[in-house]
């Protein structure tokens, strides 16, 4: 029974094993070649079902045993005419995941993809079709996806998104190790490509999947131009072109700030501003960048062209570098502080009025800037400052420097008052200082020093200003400077918001002042602006507590004159005290003392200069003064000129509400002058030769001593002020020299005034009378000679006319007596006879007065010992005035 079965169970094993071998004959057929028709199908499916009508693929495979897929020459074509197009797709995967619902890739490579990435209103195309939208529901998918190694090369990928068109040229992009399920797992990339044509690689690693910031990158691009990306950002007007090498990090949750390190440049960049820009040729920077809520950096910035413009204000530098300590810039980026150094050239600045240019600017130290339209303060600075060549200009004022330091606070402020809208506190060194209103120099100083510095748009306050090398008051092209001193100092000086000045101490050390007085004034003070009548309204009051000057010098230059007067003054030494505006009945006092050549001048008393008409009371003195500097003076007032001569003085003056009452005390010591014009003031005022009245007045020491008092107002003072020959000689001559003589020379009777030939009283000494028709000396009047003669001897440069006169009425009957009968006998006859009669009568009177004037001139010569040179004749003359007296007029 058993024999049959063995066969049996024989022949069913070798049927299921022919079943089993054509089976798989069947399926090793099935499995070669329907899994590449399948994905090619299905691949042509899924492109058709998304709108690619038009489909081609050159080769697809796909190896179930070994998870590989490989794609090539994909073309496809849509109703709207996209392209889209992938050159091959290498791609390896892992069954054993799928259990689990992961989809892991093992390698993916896709080569020459190019695909076009555009949005239309909220929904976003591939090359024409519009991606699938996400559900709303928020439902996580069940499934994980991973892949071990992606690998694009060759590819284009182009963004539109409106304005924005970007291109990606991706040379080769890796991503490695990415899985969705495990999301703080970081994955590795790395770029190499261009975008816009800008060469950019990137290569760090990520957690895209992850709650929190996690990422690291070292990205690197070259010359991208990144206005579109602003403008796609929402910032209309930003662009430039950006250079970056940067290591990128970010850590932690959303609240923690993204950190980046590196080198970051911007070219051409501007940043527009509500009402103005900020721009720069180029910007680079170069440390750590934070950013949360904000930008915060360290590092260097250096910079070319840089400008900010904002409504009036406007900051432009034509080079800078930023050293940041510690800088930050709000979210808003309208407010900036940064601590650390500024290095910059041919810095400018400029707001409501106000000009301040640097050649080279060199700050550390803390700054604040505010970029908003509506920001009462632009920026505020505390910390140190070194600057070259630099000018501050406010309206037509003009402060120069060639270096400057300077350390404290500064702060632009909004204008409230007369002075530069800025304040600060600070203490500052300066070369090269110059303080300029249009095309005058009111200040220069080779170096300057201010301490303590406080200011503001109403009010400065200065605890001392030191200047060396100065000079004030100049106008180029002009003239030069009217003031120059060795050194200048004013300590605790202070300017109210009322304009008030005030000063404790000034100081001016060796100055040298230049006067130059024309027909216009004095230059440099003549030509001083006027203020307008709103300033003129009110003065500021001056306060002034000392002042001192030592070691001075005037060079004093009068052209009003025919001739040009020069005096130079050395060893000027003055102080004065106690000067205020506010006090004009204050009084002030006040010494000087100086030197012209040899001569001594010193001077001390008070003055009250803000009264409204001045008041002084001054004591002076005057020694060893050589007059003939002073010519010109004299020859313009007086018609001559001083040849020699010096002026000792005592002076005491004092004018009260423009009353004077003093007296000046003068000795002039060997005066001598010229007249050249018989018909100069002088000449005619005294009518008497100029030397002559010198000679009178002068001592036996060549000295002429007068005490002249000076009495009147200011406006009519009875002295001519002109100079001290003019106070000497001039002026009342004629009413005082009678005098003066009289008091100099006491010889009782010798002194008087006889009337000349032209009528007109002339200064003399007492006539000698005659008896009626005689012309012998008599004793008395050779005693009045004899003292004639030594008058003439004590001064050599007096001389003496000499004028006989006779009277007809006295001395004509005499004569007739004396006269011979035939002439009594003529006149007894007819007209002619009687003429003939008179006219010999008339020159008998004549040759008597002749004959008069011959016997003192020849008693002087013999008998008294004058020099016959010193005496002269006159001509001889009658006098018929009553009471006329026979006699020989002594006319000095």
């Amino acid at each position: 029974m058993s024999k049959p079965d063995k066969p049996v169970r024989f022949r069913r094993l070798r049927r299921l094993a022919v079943i089993g071998v054509v089976f798989a004959a069947l399926l090793f057929p099935a499995a070669w070649f329907l899994p590449d028709q399948g994905l090619r199908w299905g691949l042509l499916r899924a492109l058709v079902d998304m709108g690619w009508n038009q489909v081609q693929i050159g080769q697809a495979r796909l190896s179930l045993w070994r998870g590989q897929v490989a794609i090539r020459g994909v073309e496809a074509m849509s109703s709207l005419g996209e392209a889209l197009g992938v050159d091959g797709v290498d791609l390896t995967f892992r069954w054993k995941p799928l259990l689990s619902r992961r989809l892991w890739l093992e390698q993916l490579e896709l080569d020459k993809a190019e695909v076009v990435l555009a949005r239309d209103g909220e929904t976003w195309r591939v090359n024409g079709l519009a991606l699938p939208q996400t559900g709303g529901d928020g439902t996580p998918s069940l499934w994980g996806y991973g892949v071990t190694s992606l690998v694009l090369t060759n590819s284009v990928l182009r963004v539109e998104d409106g304005a924005l068109k970007v291109r990606v040229d991706v040379d080769r992009l890796e991503i490695h190790d990415l899985q969705s399920w495990v999301p703080d797992a970081p994955a590795s990339l790395s770029l190499v490509g261009r975008i816009n044509a800008a060469p950019v690689s990137v290569t760090g690693k990520l957690a895209p999947f992850s709650r929190h910031l996690d990422f690291s990158a070292a990205l690197s691009v070259q010359g991208l131009d990144t206005t579109p990306f602003a403008q796609w950002g929402g910032l209309p007007g930003w662009g430039g072109t950006l250079d970056a090498s940067l290591d990128v990090l970010g850590v932690g949750d959303f609240s923690a700030p993204l950190r980046a390190d590196g080198r970051l440049a911007l070219t051409n960049g501007v940043v527009p501003l509500d009402g103005g820009k900020v721009a720069a040729a180029h910007l680079a920077w170069q440390g750590r960048l934070e950013w949360r809520d904000g930008v915060s950096a360290t590092g260097t910035v250096d910079g070319r062209d840089l400008l900010f413009n904002q409504g009036a204000a406007r900051i432009a530098s034509g080079a800078a570098r930023m050293q940041l300590e510690q800088a930050r810039l709000d979210k808003t980026f309208q407010s900036l502080d940064w601590a650390g150094g500024l290095n910059a050239q041919d810095w400018a600045l400029d707001m409501d009025g106000l000009s301040i240019r640097h050649k080279s600017l060199d700050w550390q130290g803390k700054t604040h800037l505010n970029l908003s339209a509506k920001a009462k303060t632009l920026f505020t600075a505390q910390g140190r400052v070194e600057a070259g060549t630099s000018e501050i200009r406010f309206d037509d004022w003009r402060i120069g420097t060639g270096t400057l330091s300077a350390e404290g606070s500064f702060a632009h402020e909004r204008p409230r008052g007369m002075l530069p809208p800025v304040a600060g506190q600070l203490s500052a060194v300066v070369d090269g200082l110059a303080l300029r209103q249009g095309d005058r120099d009111w200040l220069l100083a080779d170096h300057a020093k201010l301490s303590d510095w406080v200011l503001d748009p109403l009010s400065l306050r200065l605890g001392r200003f030191e200047a060396k090398t100065v000079s004030a008051l100049g106008r180029p092209g002009k003239y030069n400077p009217r003031l120059r001193a060795r050194s200048l100092v004013l300590d605790r000086l202070a300017l109210s918001p009322d304009g008030d000045v005030s000063v404790d101490t000034v100081t001016l050390a060796q100055p040298v002042m230049r006067v130059n007085r024309d027909h216009t004034g004095i230059e440099g003070l003549a030509d001083l602006p006027k203020g307008d009548a709103k300033t003129q309204a009110k003065s500021p009051r001056l306060v002034f507590g000392n002042v001192r000057v030592s070691g001075g010098q005037i060079e004093f230059r009068d052209r009003t004159t025919a001739d040009m007067v020069r005096l130079s003054v050395r060893d000027l030494n003055a102080t004065a005290s106690a000067f205020d505006s506010a006090r004009p009945d204050q009084d002030s006092p006040f010494s000087v003392s100086a030197a012209i050549g040899n001569a001594e001048i010193r001077a001390q008393g008070q003055v009250r200069p803000f009264r409204p008409i001045p008041g002084l009371a001054v004591d002076g003195q005057v020694r060893a003064l050589e007059l003939p500097p002073l010519s010109p003076y004299a020859a313009d007032a007086l018609g001559v000129n001083l040849h020699t001569g010096q002026l000792d003085a005592k002076l005491g003056m004092s004018v009260v509400d423009g009353s004077l009452d003093g007296k000046m005390d003068l000795v002039l010591s060997r005066l001598r002058v010229a007249q050249p014009d018989p018909n100069a003031p002088l000449a005619k005022q005294a009518d008497m030769p100029i030397e002559t009245v010198l000679d009178l007045l002068r001592d036996g020491d060549d000295r002429i001593t007068l005490a002249i008092p000076v009495r009147g107002d200011l406006d009519n003072p009875n002295f001519d002020t002109t100079d001290a020959v003019n106070q000497a000689i001039g002026g009342a001559l004629r009413s005082t020299v009678f005098t003066t003589l009289k008091v100099a020379f006491p010889l009782v009777g010798l002194i008087g005034m006889v009337i000349d030939e032209a009528e007109k009283p002339v200064l003399a000494l007492q006539a000698l009378d005659f008896p009626a028709g005689g012309d012998e000396l008599l004793p008395e009047q050779q005693a009045a000679l004899g003292k004639v003669a030594t008058l003439m001897k004590a001064r050599d440069g007096l001389g003496l006319n000499l004028c006989g006169v006779a009277v007809p009425k006295v001395d004509g009957p005499v004569l007739r007596r004396e006269a011979s009968l035939v002439a009594r006998l003529k006149a007894l006859m007819d007209d002619k006879d009687r003429e003939e009669l008179a006219e010999f009568e008339r020159q008998r009177l004549v040759r008597l007065a002749e004959s008069r004037a011959d016997s003192v001139k020849n008693w002087l010569v013999e008998e008294g010992g004058v020099d016959a040179g010193r005496l002269f004749t006159c001509r001889p003359r009658m006098d018929d005035v009553d009471k006329a007296r026979p006699r020989v007029d002594l006319v000095l």
